[in-house]
């Protein structure tokens, strides 16, 4: 079982940094961030120079406002899209189990460190952590119902965010959105983690798609601070999109080739 408090946060050295191919020589080079400093170390963090950067000027981007209205606009396609196969997921759930709610909310943080509910179809049963308390899901939970892990394999538990995208708490491309006390101690401990709180969360993402579901977020936070750095990256958007929709369809030969052109292009 996969639980946050039992991760070991270490330093991140050149070495570890070089293996996950980004193309940088070290972190300094690639944030601008002193490589011997500690995860826990914030105001190193805070010196980085790009991301300072990026914290003064991100509300003045009008390409950061425009990829909005874009998502926006693609959602809103989306949700009527995928609105016929939402009824008959929902029909599905309660011929399982007639009691059990269709929608599971949970508190995220969003840009700005927002807090706000998250809206997905129900992949575990009826009060999975009363026993267990927050902890994060991992590969063979058994908390996900039969059902739940036809949908989490094929991401269709996740058409309810489209509405969470419509209501501007998210994007369709972006970090993934985390619960609020995973968020405070992933702030104090993780190298950049705060940072990811400069864009909206997505529903998909360049770390969602490139790490490994049970990823520690040491690895992921990598991922997520070059999408940040490169969020206006038409190419890179649809790239990641296609390689959700190709991982939707259960089409992994073509998704690892959609994937491997993500590294070679931009990692």
């Amino acid at each position: 079982m996969f639980n946050e408090n039992q991760v070991s946060f270490k330093k991140l050295d050149s070495s570890e940094f070089n293996g996950v191919g980004l193309g940088f020589e070290s972190l300094e080079e690639a944030f601008g961030i002193d490589e011997n400093a500690t995860f826990h170390n914030l105001s190193v963090i805070e010196n980085a120079n790009f991301l300072k950067t990026e914290a003064k000027n991100l509300e003045r981007k009008l390409s950061v406002k425009a990829g909005e209205y874009i998502q926006l606009l693609a959602s809103t396609i989306l949700f009527l899209l995928f609105l016929p196969i939402a009824i008959i997921i929902a029909i599905a759930m309660k011929v399982d189990n007639p009691t059990a709610p269709l929608f599971f909310t949970q508190k995220r943080v969003g840009k700005k460190g927002k807090i706000f509910k998250v809206i997905k179809f129900r992949t575990m049963y009826t009060d999975a952590e009363e026993k267990t308390g927050a902890v994060l899901s991992w590969e063979g939970d058994p908390r996900v119902t039969e059902f739940g892990r036809f949908l989490r394999k094929t991401h269709l538990d996740e058409i309810p965010q489209l509405i969470n995208v419509l209501k501007s708490d998210m994007n369709l491309i972006g970090p993934r959105p985390e619960r609020p006390e995973f968020t405070l101690s992933y702030n104090q401990i993780v190298y950049g983690y705060k940072y990811r709180e400069l864009v909206k969360p997505g529903i998909t993402g360049l770390a969602q798609i490139v790490a490994e579901y049970d990823s520690i977020a040491e690895k992921k936070i990598i991922y997520d601070l070059y999408y940040i750095r490169h969020r206006n990256s038409l190419s890179l958007l649809l790239l990641i999109a296609l390689s959700t929709a190709l991982k939707m369809l259960a089409i992994p030969s073509y998704e690892k080739i959609v994937k491997n052109s993500i590294r070679v292009s931009y990692l």
